[in-house]
């Protein structure tokens, strides 16, 4: 007999009932990654296009966020930098997801010997920090987004194949796979058409709630010089260029950009901590 898992279609059977602080955070989700995606389209100026005569000024009716220390327009730089800040993310926990998820599966299906060298190479994966492993991209690709986004998918594998594979684990002891393993049905298409999509809950819960982290991270490596070189724009590269404008007074492209980090990464979180209550992970 077939196994036959039902899907909700019901977008709140799915993620339950949004508080209004949710909603809130989702809304600025989606104006943020709007922008990002129409940047092109959206910026007043061409956000690397300087102007030594007006530096960095205060928000006017031509500048809405002021100039920074060249004189570029803030409003564009912040509109294009967002798509490496949230994009970039979003590719680490692509990649990092694909990858972990792929390997608890394998652990989980062989079991045994496969699923002990497996646990081991996670517990050592766990023992360095996740910057150390990104710095070690880094040094060895050059510094740019390519090396960092390498890198923090490696760094994030760990956390991804250790939490799925103990639910794959569970998934797998289910009578209905021997079931369908008696069947004839092949390992592979068990575990794609009924083990993923049985926890695809919690792998979308992990995803959204390490995104976060993974935003804060690359802003990090970017605020060090590590990420997106300059003169293209990024939130953590502007942080940095108007630590001066800061001291001196001028503190409108440090602000206006950490503002930025910490609302779209703190939405991202406050979506996170909804869906992992919602799933009780």
């Amino acid at each position: 007999m077939t196994a036959v898992v039902a899907a909700p279609n019901n977008p709140v059977a799915i993620f339950g009932r949004f508080s209004p602080v949710v909603v809130v955070s989702v809304l600025i989700i989606v104006v943020f990654t709007t922008a990002a995606i129409l940047a092109p389209w959206i910026a007043t100026h061409n956000p690397n296009e300087p102007d030594l005569l007006n530096t960095q000024s205060a928000p006017t009716g031509t500048n809405w966020l002021g100039t920074d220390n060249l004189g570029r327009d803030l409003f564009s730089r912040m509109v294009h930098g967002a798509r490496s800040t949230i994009f970039g993310p979003v590719l680490v926990i692509t990649v990092a997801t694909t990858l972990g998820v792929s390997i608890a599966m394998v652990a989980a299906w062989c079991g045994g010997i496969v699923d002990q060298i497996i646990a081991r190479f996670i517990d050592v994966m766990f023992s360095v920090p996740t910057i150390i492993v990104a710095l070690i991209v880094v040094m060895l690709t050059g510094a740019g987004l390519t090396g960092v986004v390498i890198g923090l998918s490696i760094a994030y594998v760990p956390y991804y194949a250790r939490l799925i594979r103990s639910a794959a684990m569970k998934e797998r002891s289910l009578p209905y796979v021997d079931a369908l393993w008696l069947e004839g049905r092949s390992g592979l298409w068990i575990v794609c058409r009924h083990i993923i999509p049985n926890i695809s809950p919690l792998i979308l819960t992990q995803s959204i709630a390490s995104l976060g982290l993974a935003i804060i991270d690359i802003t990090a490596l970017s605020f060090l010089g590590l990420g997106v070189q300059s003169p293209d724009s990024d939130w953590g590269v502007m942080v940095r260029n108007g630590i001066d404008g800061l001291l001196s007074g001028r503190p409108y492209e440090s602000l206006f950009a950490g503002l930025a980090i910490v609302l779209f990464a703190g939405s991202v979180n406050v979506l996170g901590n909804h869906l992992s209550r919602r799933f009780e992970v």
